[in-house]
């Protein structure tokens, strides 16, 4: 019995006591905001002036931090041709986005020429009319990395705000969200020369070799 008690106050608290205390700092840290990994993902939708949502960008962070923009046509291969603004557009695309891609989106969205642009150029520096095509994603990307430019981005949209932090402290990849070379069996107003449509398969493979960690089941790829 002696030993017992001996053993008690000399082993097991001081065991207890190191783990309650390992518990506090570890929870200190992430309440200060230490480096952590986390996923998400953001789809940006463009509304254009005539009312068709037309351009989708989508901005991820995988498990390991690591950024990637993604932009593509937004008319899938069974959708309306000329969907009507407001009200449900981003988040009805969005739920058949994540239905045909087999992702989650953290948030959608919507911006119209003006907010894109803010967002493209929250400095006003640039000046161009705005663009979601991978060589001017590309220029923004690499503008972040100024702290004043990413520091403006999120005074724009903070729901932007994890993506932003993420391309501004790393390496970003930057790719495209095929679109399909024929037109659809059976697709409404897919007729040639009409709005492009998104090569669902194509993209699929995209989102999961550019943010694997974001795709059930799939296997990690070369950049």
């Amino acid at each position: 019995m002696r030993n017992r008690r001996r053993r008690f106050w000399t082993v097991v608290m001081p065991a207890v006591a190191g783990a309650t205390a390992a518990l506090a700092l570890t929870g200190a840290l992430l309440r200060d905001g230490a480096p952590r990994a986390f996923e998400s993902l953001t789809v940006v939708v463009h509304v254009h002036a005539d009312g068709r949502a037309d351009r989708v960008v989508l901005a991820g962070v995988d498990a390991s931090g690591r950024a990637a923009l993604l932009a593509g046509p937004a008319r899938l291969p069974d959708a309306p041709a000329d969907p009507a603004t407001g009200g449900p557009v981003g988040p009805a695309l969005a739920r058949s986005l994540e239905r045909e891609l087999g992702v989650s989106f953290d948030r959608v969205v919507v911006v119209d020429d003006d907010l894109l642009g803010r967002i493209l150029d929250p400095t006003g520096e640039v000046g161009s009319a705005p663009r979601t095509d991978r060589a001017s994603l590309e220029s923004w990307v690499d503008r972040l990395a100024d702290p004043a430019t990413a520091a403006a981005v999120r005074a724009v949209d903070g729901r932007l705000d994890g993506f932003v932090t993420a391309a501004a402290s790393g390496d970003v990849a930057v790719g495209t969200l095929p679109e399909t070379r024929g037109v659809p069996a059976g697709a409404t107003g897919a007729e040639p020369g009409g709005p492009p449509v998104l090569d669902v398969d194509g993209a699929r493979v995209a989102v999961g070799r550019f943010l694997p960690s974001l795709v059930e089941g799939s296997g990690a790829a070369g950049d």
